[in-house]
């Protein structure tokens, strides 16, 4: 969305997630994506947070979580993305 020009907000309890991030980095491999995130992070338009109160007009929100899979098990375990909401509010 930053890559659109829109302003971005992203949030995670990590803290030192959030500071990697909003340095410009990326704390996983991705192709490219150290670059494109230094370039909106030093635009403005990308920041990141570790507040779960969300700007008070957003446009659009949504929420990326990777999930897990239940130990033993073939099925996801999908707590942690009911719970976002909740916590995010």
């Amino acid at each position: 969305m930053a890559e659109l020009g829109h302003e971005v907000l992203g949030m995670d309890c990590d803290m030192d997630k959030v500071a990697i991030l909003n340095f410009g980095k990326s704390p996983f491999h991705e192709r490219d994506l150290d670059d494109m995130l230094a370039r909106h992070a030093a635009s403005g338009r990308l920041k990141f947070t570790p507040t779960r109160r969300p700007p008070a007009s957003p446009i659009c929100t949504s929420s990326g979580l990777a999930p897990r899979r239940r130990p033993g098990e073939h099925a996801y375990d999908l707590d942690h993305l009911f719970g976002t909401p909740t916590k995010v509010s």
